[in-house]
Formats: structure tokens, C-alpha cells, sequence
């Protein structure tokens, strides 16, 4: 949002949008909660029923997080809600956001009670989804109202902080956001999904779930949130049965990252016949020997290959 916006958005020109450019589509890159009630905050007077995609990033300390709300709430035309980062949470007393079609949740606390969530967010319509590993398991009650059953693109995303920091003594909140993740993938209507990029306790969600999103299935990304291969120790790894199983079932797959455990492979693999080829592989390992294993075995037609 321009800094000369400081005092709200320009009244003339809200005028003119609503007589002249009443279907105009308006993207927000960037605003911000004002620090306080008395503060003056970009959002004032903006034409809200003409955005449809914005992303908030709350860098203000102080700030006030009712006003950002309020506007959201009164865009519902909303496609598109980008949240960056927000310090303090949406309350209940000034609105339901909108249902939108994509939603960017990025390192934030979930301090919402299941109650409140269902007054605050709608994943009614939501086709593409990004979330956090650490927030997954708390949308637990909201998801189970709302099932996803439009989605199409999902992201989990984690930061590792490597082994250094000790032992993970979060491991059971992520092993619970993964079997809850999936959960949603299982749940969202067969052969829909197109695109996975998910880092979770790979223990927890079998190859088996992302089968039955096999004729859809076109980007995969799966990795471990124990890391792979970071500090020079091995991390859970996709088998090689597993690796089978996916390039048989998910026969659309135009791009594949993932850690594969080729420890004691044999050379007897037979080939995956009556697939597409694969565009992109990221092979996560640790040389060239499982790389071309990959290669060899399921006779690959790759045009752009990262390790």
C-alpha cells in the first residue's frame, strides 16, 4: 500500500472507481495494521468489494490488528489472502473473513478456539492452500467442517533448524499435523489434487495416500522434517517400494522431488511402463550412484534433472 495513502484511500478516487471502473480487480501488495486506534491506516475508505488478492505483512510494534480485519471483512470479493506474518490474532466481534480461493498462512500462532475459528475463517472455497507443519495440527476442528473439498494445490511447509539445536521436542505435534494431513489428503474427493509440496513425519502419511490422487497428480515434493543429509546424518527416507508404488500409480507426474533410500537396492527393479515422462526429478541424496539408480530402474525420461 503507498506510503501517501497514510490518510486513507483517496475519496475522489473511490468515487471515481464506483462511477467509472466499478468491475476494476484490485491487488494490494503489501499492508500493514496500524499501530494503534488513533493511527491512520491506508485501509480507510478503500474500495474493498474491488480487491481480490492481498497480502499482509505486520511489521508495526505496536499494532492493531481489528482494522486490517475489518477490511478483509468487508472484501468479499476476496480471491486471494496472503498472510505473511500477523502478531495478534482476528477476533470474533468484527467479522467472518471471507472464503477465498487461496490462502498463505505463514509463521503465525493459531490462538483461536475452535469456536472462534468457524466465527473468524472460511475454508469453504479454498482450492490452493499454504500452511505451516507447526500450525496444521490446530486447524484440526476447522478442517473437519470444512473437508477441502475443492483443493487442488497443497504446500506444508517446515523450517528446520538442523540437528544442532538438540533433540526435536516437537516431534509429536508434527507427527499429529502429519496424520491429520493425511487425513485431508485422503478426505479431499479422489484424483483432484495436482499439487503436493509437503514436509512432514514421513512415517505418518503412507504412499498409499497420495495414490488415490494418482490421474491427477502432477508436482510431488516430499521430504522428512528431520532433515536429509544436512549435518552428514541420515534422515527417514522414501523406500524404493515406496518410489514404485508412486510412479505407478501417479501416472500424470511431470515433476518429482524427494529423498529415496537406496541402501542395499538391488539392480532387479523391473521398469515402470505406460507413463508419461517425467519433466523434472530432484533426486535428495547424497551422489550420482542413486541418482543414476533412479535412472536405471524405472527407465526415466527426464529433461531436467537437480541432485
Amino acid at each position: 500500500m503507498p506510503d501517501n495513502f497514510g490518510d486513507g484511500f483517496p475519496k475522489v478516487l473511490n468515487q471515481a472507481i464506483h462511477d467509472y471502473w466499478p468491475d476494476i480487480r484490485l491487488n494490494i501488495t503489501r499492508i500493514d495494521c496500524p499501530l494503534n486506534h488513533r493511527a491512520s491506516y491506508p485501509g480507510k475508505n478503500f474500495p474493498a468489494l474491488n480487491i481480490v488478492d492481498i497480502l499482509v505483512d505486520n511489521l508495526n510494534i505496536p499494532s492493531l490488528t481489528e482494522p486490517l480485519q475489518a477490511l478483509l471483512v468487508a472484501s468479499q470479493n476476496l480471491e486471494s489472502l496472503r498472510i505473511s506474518f500477523l502478531r495478534h490474532p482476528f477476533v470474533s466481534r468484527v467479522g467472518k473473513l471471507p472464503a477465498v480461493r487461496k490462502l498463505v498462512l505463514g509463521p503465525m500462532i493459531w490462538d483461536y478456539t475452535p469456536a472462534e475459528s468457524l466465527s473468524i475463517w472460511d475454508f469453504s472455497l479454498l482450492e490452493a492452500f499454504y500452511v505451516q507443519l507447526e500450525t496444521l495440527a490446530n486447524l484440526a476442528p476447522i478442517l473437519e467442517i470444512y473437508g477441502l473439498a475443492r483443493l487442488t494445490r497443497l504446500t506444508v511447509a517446515f523450517v528446520w533448524s538442523g540437528r544442532s539445536h538438540g533433540e526435536d521436542t516437537d516431534a509429536v505435534h508434527h507427527m499429529e499435523s502429519t496424520l491429520l494431513l493425511r487425513q485431508i489428503i485422503e478426505k479431499v474427493p479422489h484424483h483432484q489434487l495436482q499439487e503436493l509440496d509437503i514436509k512432514c513425519c514421513l512415517s505418518g502419511l503412507p504412499i498409499a495416500s497420495l495414490s488415490c490422487h494418482g490421474d491427477s497428480l502432477r508436482t510431488v515434493s516430499l521430504l522428512d522434517v528431520s532433515g536429509f543429509e544436512t549435518d552428514g546424518l541420515d534422515a527417514v527416507t522414501i523406500s524404493v517400494p515406496d518410489l514404485q508404488i508412486l510412479l505407478k500409480t501417479c501416472t500424470q507426474l511431470a515433476s518429482l522431488s524427494l529423498a529415496v533410500d537406496f541402501d542395499g537396492f538391488q539392480v532387479s527393479f523391473p521398469q515402470v511402463d505406460g507413463r508419461k515422462p517425467i519433466q523434472t526429478l530432484r533426486a535428495h541424496t547424497s551422489g550420482h550412484r542413486t541418482t543414476a539408480a533412479i535412472l536405471w530402474i524405472f527407465c526415466l525420461d527426464v529433461e531436467n534433472l537437480r541432485t
